[in-house]
């Protein structure tokens, strides 16, 4: 007598994995896609932290100095493309006429060998923001047309503030985020959420 399945048998086995397969594989790819996006950004907010150092202590300027200090970040990071919009409208940002014999300013997009586009949204002898598309314009986001996918908090309350939840855990993160310094020396960095109305 022979032992062995029959291929009834073989098709359901086949049939339960593939249910399973269908119901498990998507929540694995959103799941490594979130965290794909958070260390981005953190990686983002390293190379960011440590090029407005550079700018600050090597070159010797400030939020202040507006333009010439976009170009000297951009000249201390690794970028391979940069874009100005000085002229241009893209929503969200107020661009500012550069005050110094820099072209860059509010507005400036600059795209770095590993893939990512930074765009400065706000310069003050206070503080910089930008903002960071960290797969650059692969979508959902292409922040140099102006289409800026939003995070969403499904917490609610506080922790919907990147402050008191520094690791999103409550969030659906998407692509971008935004990446502030001060003049005194602290920091900010979340989940883009959408301008303030």
């Amino acid at each position: 007598m022979k032992k062995g399945f029959t291929l009834a048998e073989v098709l359901i086995t086949l049939a339960i994995i593939g249910v399973v397969a269908a119901l498990t594989i998507p929540s694995v790819i959103v799941r490594t896609q979130q965290q794909e996006f958070k260390t981005a950004a953190k990686k983002a907010y390293s190379v960011l932290s440590q090029a407005v150092q550079l700018t600050e202590v090597k070159d010797g300027y400030t939020f202040a100095n507006g333009g010439l200090f976009v170009q000297a970040l951009i000249n201390n990071m690794n970028v391979v493309k940069v874009e100005t919009f000085a002229k241009n409208s893209i929503p969200g940002v107020a661009y500012a006429d550069p005050q110094d014999d820099s072209p860059y300013g509010e507005g400036t997009i600059f795209y770095t060998a590993d893939g990512m586009a930074y765009r400065i949204d706000y310069i003050d002898h206070q503080r910089i923001s930008i903002l960071v598309d960290v797969n650059g314009d692969k979508g959902p986001s292409k922040i140099s047309e102006g289409i800026l996918a939003e995070a969403s908090c499904v917490g609610g309350g506080y922790r919907c503030y990147g402050d008191y939840n520094p690791e999103w855990e409550d969030f659906v993160l998407v692509d971008l985020f935004g990446i502030s310094f001060y003049e005194e020396g602290y920091s900010y960095i979340g989940p883009f959420r959408g301008y303030p109305q």
